[in-house]
C-alpha cells in the first residue's frame, strides 16, 4: 500500500486555520470546495470542507480564514444547504463587528443567462464585510457559458488564491508543502466487514440508497413519445409510490441513479477484482483521522458515505455510489499517478495537471466528455487501492449526485385531465407503437392512477457524438432508459422553496391574475403542471381562474409536439366549478391558448421569441393591463435572454416605451416576482 503524508503542522492551529464552507445544490458548488481544500491541505492547512448549514455556528466567529463557495438558485436564492446559515446571517441583532476576526473569499459557481448571475456570492460576500469580516483575496465568479465553463475562472483564481495564502501564512522553516505527486493522508479507507460475511443479493440494482424521507417507486410506464427517427429520445416516465405522495408545481423529482453493470463489470476488470467485488464492506476511520481529535478543534470530516447500501461491497459501491463514467477532474490525474508503476504513464498523468497544460487536459478531457472508466482503459497500469483509492481525500473520483427533475404531473387538475376525450398519437415503446390519450399516455393495460400516489416527469435523454468513436450518454438518463414497467427506484420530492415562483401558495393566492407561460421542449413539463393546477384549484375551490397563454415551442410538430392532444383539450374544458354560483354560467371563465413555433417545419427557423413577437398585443394586455406573471422554463441556454429581448419589444411596441423604460419594466417584474425563471 502506498504510504500517505500525515506530518502535523508544526505552527499553532489557530493561525493555520482553514474552513471551506459551501452551499450546493447540485453538486457543483461541493466539488469546487473539497477542490480548494485538497489544494490547502497541500499547504499544511489544518483544512475541513463543510456545508454550510453543517456549522455549528457557534465556531463561526472564532474562524480565522475561510473561503466561501456557493452556487446560486431559483431567482438568485441561496441553495437549500445554506438556507439556516444565510437566514444566521441576516439577524438584525449581530454585531457590526462579530467577523472582525476572519480573513474570508469567496468563488460563485453561476450561469450568466441568469439575470441574477452569481447573486447568492454576492450577497454572501456583502454580508461577511459588513459583519466585519476581511478579505484575504478578491472574489472569484465562474460562469458555465464560458468556454471552459466554471473551470475556466476557478483554475487562475484559486492557483491566486493559494499563491496569496503562502505568502500570508508561511509555512516554519524545514516544512514543505505536499507535493502533487504525493497522496494527501487518507482519513477513510474500506475494509472486509467480516461480521457480515454470509449474505446474498439477488440484484444490485434492486438494493437502495437509505435517503431520509425518501420512498420506494414502481415505474408504471417509461414511453419514448418521440419517434425512433427523431433526433432525440424523450421519454415520459410515470411512478407510483407505495405511500402517498404529496408536491406541488416547481416541486421536483430527485433520482438516485446507478451505474450500468457492463460499467460496473469494466471497472472492476480493469482493477482485477474479480474475487473480491462481492466480499462485504465496511468503511472505518483510519489512525491519522483519529489524531485530528488531539491536533486540531474543527470538527472531524465526516464518512464521504452518508448514506451507504447494504450490503456494501465494491460491486455496490461502484454501482450505487461513485461516478466512474464522470468525466475526471485535474484532480484524478495526479491522484491514479500514485498508483501505476509505468513510467511512461505516470509522466503523462502528472503533464496533465502542470498549470500551462489546462488546455490540454480540457481537450483531453472535457471536450471530448472523456470518462473515469476510458482513462483508465488508456492507463492500464494504474491498480488503484480498493482501500484507500476509492475513498481518496475529497473524492478523486466523485460521488454520483441525485439528479433532479422538474415534475409534469398536477395532483390538482390531474382529475381534470381525461383520457377520452380526445384522439389518438402515435407512441414508441421499445419499437412498439403505442397510443397517447389526452394527457395519459397509456401502456396496454393501463387506468387511471390514483394522483395522490402517482407522479410524473418528462426526461430527454441525453446522448450524442464527440470526437470518440462511442456515443456519450448521460448517467441518470441512461440508467432510466433501461426501467421498465414493474422496476423499482428510489425517489425522493424535494418542495420548491419559492424561488421560481412556483410555491404552492403563491399559486393559490395568484389565481385570479393572468399568467404566460413559455415552455420550449422539456420545458414544458413544469408548465403543464402548474396549467392543469390551475384549473383544478378552480374547480374545487370555486375561484375564478385568470387568463393562461402558453408558448412552447420544438423542432416539429410531427416529432416533438409533447402532449399536443392534451392542449387541445386544455384549451376547450368547460368544467364547471361545483357549489358557485356567482361565476358565469358557473364556468371557470379564463381564455386559455397555446401558441407554438416548430423551428424546423418551414424554411425560416421560427422560435418562441418571434410568437410573443406576434402576439405583442395580448402578451402587453396581460402582463402589463392586468399585472400577469411570466413562468419561462426549459434550457439555459440562449433562450431565456431571447425570450427577454422579445418581451423588452412587447414593452416598446404595444406599451409605446422606449428602450430604457421597457427594460425598467421588466427588472421591475423580476423584482415584485412577476418574472420567473426555471432553466438548467
Amino acid at each position: 500500500m502506498l504510504e500517505h503524508d500525515a506530518s502535523p503542522s508544526t505552527q499553532p492551529e489557530t493561525e493555520r486555520t482553514l474552513v471551506v464552507l459551501y452551499g450546493s445544490e447540485t453538486g457543483t458548488a461541493e466539488d469546487y470546495a473539497h477542490e480548494l481544500g485538497r489544494a490547502a491541505e497541500r499547504l499544511r492547512f489544518d483544512t475541513r470542507v463543510i456545508a454550510m448549514n453543517d456549522l455549528d455556528i457557534q465556531l463561526l466567529s472564532q474562524l480565522p480564514l475561510v473561503v466561501f463557495v456557493t452556487s446560486t438558485t431559483g431567482q438568485g436564492d441561496m441553495p437549500a444547504n445554506m438556507s439556516s446559515f444565510w437566514r444566521f446571517l441576516l439577524r438584525k441583532r449581530l454585531p457590526p463587528n462579530l467577523l472582525s476576526g476572519m480573513w474570508f473569499t469567496s468563488f460563485g459557481c453561476g450561469d450568466s443567462t441568469y439575470v441574477k448571475f452569481n447573486y447568492a456570492v454576492k450577497k454572501l460576500h456583502k454580508r461577511i464585510l459588513q459583519l466585519g469580516g476581511r478579505e484575504v483575496c478578491a472574489r472569484g465568479e465562474g460562469d458555465e457559458q464560458h468556454s471552459e465553463g466554471i473551470d475556466g475562472a476557478f483554475f487562475p483564481w484559486s492557483a491566486n488564491l493559494m499563491q496569496v495564502l503562502v505568502e500570508k501564512y508561511p509555512l516554519p522553516e524545514g516544512i514543505e508543502p505536499i507535493p502533487d505527486s504525493q497522496l494527501l493522508p487518507a482519513k477513510y479507507i474500506l475494509e472486509f466487514d467480516d461480521e457480515n460475511a454470509s449474505f446474498a443479493v439477488a440484484s444490485y440494482s434492486d438494493i437502495h440508497i437509505p435517503r431520509p424521507n425518501a420512498q420506494i417507486a414502481t415505474v408504471h410506464q417509461n414511453i419514448r413519445v418521440t419517434p425512433q427517427a427523431h433526433f432525440q429520445d424523450v421519454r415520459h416516465i410515470t411512478f407510483v409510490t407505495e405511500e402517498p405522495i404529496s408536491y406541488s408545481p416547481g416541486d421536483v423529482l430527485s433520482l438516485s441513479p446507478q451505474n450500468l453493470p457492463k460499467d460496473v463489470n469494466e471497472f472492476i476488470a480493469l482493477q482485477n477484482w474479480e474475487s473480491i467485488a462481492d466480499r462485504p464492506l465496511k468503511v472505518s476511520p483510519t489512525p491519522y483521522l483519529l489524531s485530528l481529535t488531539r491536533t486540531s478543534k474543527l470538527p472531524l470530516p465526516p464518512s464521504p458515505i452518508k448514506h451507504p447500501v447494504s450490503p456494501l461491497t465494491l460491486r455496490s459501491l461502484l454501482t450505487h455510489h461513485l461516478d466512474i463514467t464522470a468525466i475526471p477532474r485535474r484532480s484524478f490525474f495526479s491522484y491514479i499517478a500514485n498508483y501505476t508503476d509505468d513510467a511512461r504513464h505516470k509522466e503523462r498523468l502528472l503533464e496533465f495537471i502542470a498549470p500551462e497544460n489546462i488546455d490540454e487536459l480540457w481537450d483531453y478531457t472535457t471536450r471530448p466528455r472523456r470518462t473515469i472508466i476510458e482513462v483508465l482503459q488508456e492507463f492500464g497500469s494504474v491498480k488503484l487501492d480498493w482501500r484507500t483509492g476509492l475513498l481518496g481525500a475529497g473524492g478523486e473520483i466523485a460521488f454520483i449526485r441525485e439528479r433532479l427533475f422538474s415534475i409534469a404531473s398536477s395532483q390538482k387538475g390531474g382529475h381534470l385531465v381525461l383520457s377520452s376525450t380526445a384522439s389518438s398519437k402515435e407512441l414508441y415503446v421499445n419499437g412498439t407503437s403505442h397510443v397517447e390519450n389526452a394527457g395519459y399516455i397509456s401502456s396496454p393495460s393501463s387506468a387511471h392512477l390514483p394522483v395522490y400516489k402517482s407522479v410524473e416527469i418528462l426526461v430527454a435523454i441525453v446522448k450524442y457524438q464527440t470526437i470518440l468513436k462511442k456515443p456519450r450518454t448521460g448517467l441518470c438518463t441512461r440508467w432510466l432508459t433501461t426501467l421498465t414497467p414493474g422496476s423499482r427506484v428510489n425517489v425522493l420530492v424535494i418542495p420548491n422553496a419559492g424561488g421560481s415562483g412556483f410555491s404552492s401558495s403563491a399559486i393559490s393566492a395568484e389565481l385570479d391574475r393572468p399568467v404566460v407561460m413559455i415552455g420550449p421542449g422539456t420545458g414544458v413539463a413544469p408548465l403543464r403542471s402548474l396549467a392543469w393546477e390551475r384549473l383544478g384549484l378552480g374547480q374545487i375551490e370555486g375561484r375564478k381562474v385568470g387568463d393562461m397563454l402558453l408558448f412552447f415551442g420544438c423542432r416539429n410538430q410531427d416529432a416533438d409536439y409533447f402532449f399536443h392532444k392534451e392542449w387541445e383539450q386544455w384549451e376547450n374544458h368547460t368544467e364547471q366549478s361545483e357549489g358557485n354560483d356567482n361565476q358565469e354560467g358557473g364556468e371557470l371563465c379564463c381564455r386559455r391558448k397555446v401558441y407554438t413555433a416548430f423551428s424546423r417545419d418551414q424554411k425560416q427557423k421560427r422560435y418562441v421569441q418571434h410568437v410573443i413577437r406576434e402576439q405583442a398585443e395580448e402578451v402587453h394586455r396581460l402582463l402589463h393591463d392586468k399585472n400577469g406573471i411570466v413562468y419561462v422554463c426549459g434550457s439555459s441556454g440562449r433562450m431565456p435572454q431571447a425570450v427577454r429581448e422579445a418581451l423588452i419589444e412587447v414593452f416598446q411596441g404595444p406599451g409605446g416605451m422606449d428602450r430604457d423604460a421597457a427594460e425598467a419594466y421588466l427588472v421591475g417584474m423580476e423584482r415584485t416576482g412577476r418574472y420567473r425563471q426555471e432553466t438548467w
